[in-house]
């Protein structure tokens, strides 16, 4: 399995771009992947550089329909030479916006459900667990255990944000896992433990488990990322790939629960599972 970071908050690789979100292409037994879309069609611009053929995803799997995960996809769709597959959580077309003292400043969808539809996308709605094939499982419908400034918009107003449509996608083969998070706005801890959970209930343990992503880390305290750091190692993670909201900061936390790792630049390539 190959992954490449296409979309990230810091950038690598030379001529590549950076910009505030994530995406990652993802390639294994032939198939190839997305896994967000980016802010932009800096995703495209980025292929391109890295070498990277969009132009037959097999399918696209959006982690929550925030601007940043989201503004790429009607781009990507239109480079297809065929309909597109897109995988997506529950009330995923909600009007999203976040909350700055009395203000609501929309972050959602750029476009509407139609828009992407004419351009070929055929969207389905994943419920608790939904898997492609033997190599990858999609899971959605997470408890957010936290309040904050993130609401949707409802017929009275706003209500919080309970992030339905929040997914993280499984991959496994073998003995092997890699868990791919987008925002985890439902928290990185309990939405790993959920998977590695539901996954070993029938099966052997994993020899290595490896999280990337964004992790919503940004804002958090020294503390809150220690934390964090040493709940996913007592879960069973041995390496943790840093991206997006989780910021840099978590680096050295990592670090010390002797965790192994790998920064998410624009234009890194990993591969896994060989």
């Amino acid at each position: 399995m190959k992954l490449v970071v296409l979309v990230n908050n810091w950038v690598n690789k030379s001529k590549c771009l950076a910009e505030h979100g994530f995406s990652l292409h993802i390639e294994i037994d032939d198939n190839r992947y997305l896994f967000d879309v980016g802010q932009s069609d800096i995703l495209l611009k980025n292929a391109q550089i890295l070498d990277l053929d969009l132009s037959s995803i097999d399918s696209i799997f959006i982690s929550h329909s925030h601007y940043d995960h989201t503004g790429g996809l009607l781009d990507v769709l239109k480079h297809q030479h065929k309909d597109t597959n897109v995988f997506v959580g529950q009330n995923f077309f909600k009007e999203k916006y976040k909350k700055v003292k009395s203000e609501f400043f929309y972050i959602g969808l750029p476009y509407k459900k139609e828009d992407y539809e004419k351009e070929g996308a055929i969207f389905h709605q994943v419920g608790s667990k939904l898997s492609i094939n033997d190599n990858i499982v999609i899971y959605s419908n997470f408890k957010k255990l936290t309040t904050d400034s993130f609401v949707v918009k409802n017929m009275d107003g706003f209500e919080q944000d309970l992030f339905q449509d929040e997914l993280a996608v499984c991959i496994k083969e073998k003995n092997e896992m890699v868990i791919v998070s987008g925002c985890s706005h439902c928290g990185i801890v309990q939405m790993v433990k959920t998977i590695i959970d539901e996954e070993q209930k029938d099966a052997a343990p994993f020899k290595t488990i490896t999280v990337m992503g964004g992790f919503h880390l940004e804002k958090a305290t020294d503390n809150e990322m220690q934390e964090v750091a040493r709940q996913l190692k007592n879960i069973g993670i041995k390496c943790v790939g840093i991206a997006h909201c989780s910021g840099q900061s978590f680096l050295p936390f990592v670090k010390e629960q002797g965790l192994s790792y790998y920064m998410c630049n624009v234009g890194n390539k990993f591969t896994f599972l060989k």
